[in-house]
């Protein structure tokens, strides 16, 4: 840390051997590492630095010159390394600050939730930029910066309620069929409205808004089968969006399509389409009823000895090879998701057609050279 304004030393780089910034690198380090620099102000202007730079360079040289200490000697690197890294690293370090004054600000408005403030008014906000100015040493550009971020960042402004929007309840999101409904309840105070935002699991990106009003159901169409969507509710009260939200996850089913069978003389070809790239299909068969099914250890399996499992997995087609002439089989077919998640399943029904009867008699009479058959 630097001891003085015309003593920098090598402790005050707040950095690693790679050249990152340390996670325990406090504020206050910083905001020293500038006051070692001819008493700055912390600040992102790489002109204001240069120019302070300038002036105590001149009064370190004076200082070094005439210093009779020993002990108040540095070597010339140390002093250069110093004000290089506010130079590069001007960003960085106010990160640090920000954050440092972000810490200062909660406790300001909690302090003022407590003592019975409910809105932020002129005089919170100015106890705001007091502590930016005095406690964090900030310069008049980074104060007015730092507090507005500070404000956008809880969407607040002077007037605004302090009071922390409440959050709906019993938020519920069922998958049916090409679509996904959500349910929700609205508080009976402190909620004007409600925004819903979804994004896909896994995504980087931000979720996108669906509705935003007073209203406790929506019905999201614009979902693919076999992929996961996370639901985020948030509340808005006098104009503030809360901070935190409820959430619910699940994935979008669909069904299957154009299933079908068909007797070819030796087997029953079945085929369908496949609702979804991420989803297996089961198909299911029994004779004279639709196929009796239960949820299994691992996922769907007969229910009564009538009905058998044909497929499970990819593809869109199978053959049914284990069937007899005039039987009618009914086939379910059900598109797997995940783990006790299905569609509601498509039925098919196809009937084998009856052997001819066999001849029971044959008679055969020579006339003219030909033989007659009956």
């Amino acid at each position: 840390m630097a001891q003085s304004a015309g003593n920098p030393t090598a402790s005050a780089e707040p950095t690693t051997a790679s050249g990152k910034m340390q996670d325990q690198s406090t504020a206050q380090q910083v905001i020293e590492m500038f006051r070692a620099l001819n008493n700055l102000l912390v600040t992102d202007d790489a002109a204001a630095i240069e120019s302070a730079a300038q002036k105590q360079n001149a009064r370190w040289l004076r200082e070094q010159t005439y210093a009779t200490d020993p002990g108040l000697q540095v070597k010339p690197y140390e002093w250069f390394k110093h004000v290089q890294l506010l130079k590069d690293r001007r960003q960085e370090l106010c990160e640090i600050v920000q954050a440092f004054f972000d810490q200062l600000a909660n406790t300001v408005l909690e302090g003022a939730c407590n003592a019975g403030v409910r809105e932020l008014t002129p005089a919170v906000y100015a106890s705001l930029r007091t502590i930016a100015r005095e406690q964090c040493r900030l310069d008049d550009r980074l104060v007015q910066r730092f507090v507005d971020a500070y404000l956008a960042k809880r969407h607040l402004q002077v007037g605004a309620p302090l009071v922390e929007p409440k959050l709906v309840e019993a938020v519920t999101a069922t998958p049916e069929l090409g679509r996904i409904r959500l349910r929700w309840k609205v508080p009976a105070e402190r909620c004007d409205e409600v925004i819903l935002k979804r994004q896909d699991r896994g995504s980087d990106t931000a979720g996108i808004e669906l509705c935003r009003g007073n209203r406790t159901e929506y019905e999201d169409t614009h979902v693919a089968p076999g992929r996961w969507y996370i639901y985020s509710l948030y509340s808005v009260y006098r104009g503030v969006e809360s901070k935190h939200s409820q959430s619910a996850e699940t994935m979008a089913i669909g069904e299957i399509a154009q299933a079908g069978a068909r007797w070819n003389g030796q087997a029953i070809e079945l085929r369908w389409v496949n609702p979804g790239d991420q989803c297996a299909v089961v198909v299911f068969r029994s004779e004279l009823t639709r196929p009796m099914i239960r949820q299994g250890t691992h996922g769907l399996e007969p229910a009564d000895a009538a009905t058998r499992l044909l497929h499970r997995g990819g593809g869109s087609d199978c053959k049914d090879t284990h069937i007899e002439a005039g039987r009618t089989y009914h086939y379910l077919f059900l598109a797997e998701f995940a783990h006790h998640v299905y569609s509601t399943g498509v039925e098919v029904i196809v009937a084998v057609p009856a052997l001819p009867p066999p001849v029971a008699a044959a008679h055969a009479v020579y006339r003219d050279a030909a033989v007659d058959i009956w």
